[in-house]
């Protein structure tokens, strides 16, 4: 309207109308209940068009970085079309109207919503939201050896699970030919699992050429699974048991002690089901030339196990003898178990060395639980290793003598697992740290190795404690260890391998 000076117009209304807001969420419905629950996040980037009563897009957003979107429009009546096309990758829709308005999803498989009825000035519709899935599934979880044969992994697995096994996935076409999608190998627990895979039939098989079937002979689940996956589906249960081999007595304890007539070698079972009877043998070494002590000592076969005593009156001279016991079953195989080993009078010097730099040195060493060590001529507490011996050195250039004994000195173990406050940082170099501990501290975390450290308590120098704290596997691949402060002493930390 234009005026001109002097002139006059009336009879013109003006209305100031509010605008509506209609939104509101895309959201990721892991579980595909349709219903927006705690922890299912929000999906961004995906389009969505605002239609009219007609069908006609009046305006296009697209979902915020938090799943959300909005649009302030005039009243009216209105509805909503996701477009299908920018959804993520292998997603689907949810299924629509689970559970209240304010939570479920109203779009059907097309990506179109209810209409929001006439929306006056003012008014909103906030619960026009979508959700999807990732139709996406996967399958895992467990290689163990099946201890009571049930086929259910109740077991405690960080004995019993099985490390280092593959486990294939093919696709088989419909002449038989299978085809390898993918390979995974058992990690901490015999854990394993598979995600990311279309739905869809699958045959699973473990590499049995990695499982030790002189130690497991029999399986107690199938060896080979067909399963079928659904979308968004994963699978837990798709196990692999193994059978421990079976032998004719479970041995509870085997060990020899010095006696006024020699050796007396005992025995223990728990239980004990069609055994002929013991062999026991007798060495010098432990590569040395294997006698027997006796005859057959027959098995009282009882299920409730027996306890048994052979006493070896030939072994009077000084030395470390060492001392193997056969079980014979009834079809004449023959178990071996031991060695239980013993020293009579002063061990033998094995071999000596010089310490060139002081702190925790390994020693690769064989049987080292019967080995034993001097430093400068006085006995130190050891740690015996399945790969060697570790010993604590304070000075560079001191004298270390090797010895054999069964009988030796061996480092205590201390539980030193932290407690929940957050720890002092402190870093290796060269996979070795030494510092002084303080009381006023509650924990450490000692990080910087390539590998597992050891950690020890060296205030006695003759007689180190381990402290056994809680290892991590850090992102970069380093190692470290977390343990609970143990006071006012000198602490040493070195990887070994």
């Amino acid at each position: 309207m234009s005026l001109n000076a002097g002139d006059v117009s009336t009879g013109n209304d003006f209305l100031d109308t509010l605008p509506v807001t209609i939104g509101n969420l895309v959201w990721m419905d892991n579980n595909r209940n349709g219903v927006q629950d705690a922890n299912e996040p929000g999906v961004p980037g995906v389009t969505v068009n605002l239609l009219d009563a007609s069908g006609n897009v009046v305006a296009t957003t697209t979902t915020a970085a938090d799943g959300t979107y909005m649009f302030t429009v005039m009243p009216g009546e209105y509805s909503v079309q996701f477009d299908t096309a920018t959804l993520p990758a292998n997603t689907v829709i949810t299924v629509a109207g689970n559970g209240a308005e304010n939570v479920n999803s109203d779009a059907d498989q097309n990506g179109m919503t209810r209409t929001t009825g006439i929306l006056l000035a003012g008014d909103s519709d906030l619960d026009l939201d979508m959700g999807i899935y990732n139709q996406l599934a996967g399958f895992g979880d467990t290689v163990w050896v099946d201890l009571n044969n049930n086929g259910l992994h109740d077991e405690p697995l960080n004995d019993n699970g099985l490390v280092g096994v593959d486990v294939n996935v093919y696709t088989v076409d419909a002449d038989g030919n299978e085809t390898l999608v993918d390979t995974t190998t058992t990690g901490p627990n015999g854990f394993y699992q598979f995600v990311d895979l279309p739905a869809g039939d699958y045959l699973v098989r473990v590499d049995q050429d990695d499982i030790d079937r002189d130690a497991y002979p029999l399986s107690s689940t199938p060896m080979m699974w067909n399963i079928t996956l659904l979308p968004g589906e994963f699978n837990a249960d798709v196990d692999f048991g193994v059978l421990p081999n079976v032998t004719a007595i479970d041995l509870l304890a085997f060990s020899a002690t010095k006696s006024a007539a020699g050796v007396s070698v005992q025995w223990t079972t728990a239980s004990e089901t069609g055994t002929l009877g013991f062999n026991l043998y007798r060495s010098a070494g432990i590569d040395g030339a294997r006698v027997q002590i006796g005859s057959l000592i027959v098995a009282q076969n009882s299920l409730n196990g027996a306890n048994y005593t052979q006493n070896d009156s030939s072994a009077l001279a000084d030395g470390t003898y060492y001392y193997w016991l056969n079980e014979i079953d009834l079809s004449a195989k023959s178990t071996e178990y031991g060695p239980a080993a013993v020293t009579i009078g002063a061990p033998k010097a094995l071999k000596n060395l010089v310490a060139e730099v002081p702190g925790i040195i390994k020693l690769d060493e064989d049987y080292s639980q019967f080995k034993a060590a001097q430093v400068n001529g006085e006995d130190v507490a050891t740690l015996a290793l399945a790969d060697g011996l570790v010993i604590f050195v304070a000075e560079a250039g001191a004298e270390v003598t090797i010895l054999e004994n069964a009988d030796a000195l061996r480092m205590t173990v201390a539980d030193a697992l932290p407690a929940d406050e957050a720890p002092t940082h402190i870093v290796a170099t060269e996979g070795v740290l030494n510092f002084t501990a303080s009381a006023d501290i509650q924990s450490y975390f000692l990080k910087g190795f390539a590998s597992e450290p050891i950690v020890l308590n060296v205030d006695d120098v003759r007689k180190p404690v381990v402290l056994s704290g809680q290892p991590y596997e850090l992102e970069d691949g380093s190692a470290g260890v977390h343990v609970k402060s143990p006071g006012n002493v000198n602490v040493e930390a070195a990887e070994l391998d």
